[in-house]
């Protein structure tokens, strides 16, 4: 059975918020640079790109 985000309780919506951040951008930014440890710029650019491949 599939729950809409606003009938989860509050920490469901945060653990799948995580996984979402997770899968889309931290995960491929570590094989993106082939390190587990990025900057903060890093991460925001990985993020912008991703908020602009998506509008």
């Amino acid at each position: 059975m599939l729950l809409m985000l606003s009938e989860k309780g509050k920490y469901a919506s945060a653990t799948e918020n995580r996984r979402f951040v997770w899968r889309e951008i931290i995960w491929p930014l570590i094989l993106e640079i082939n390190d587990v440890a990025f900057s903060l710029k890093q991460f925001q650019k990985k993020e912008s790109k991703y908020v602009k491949k998506r509008t």
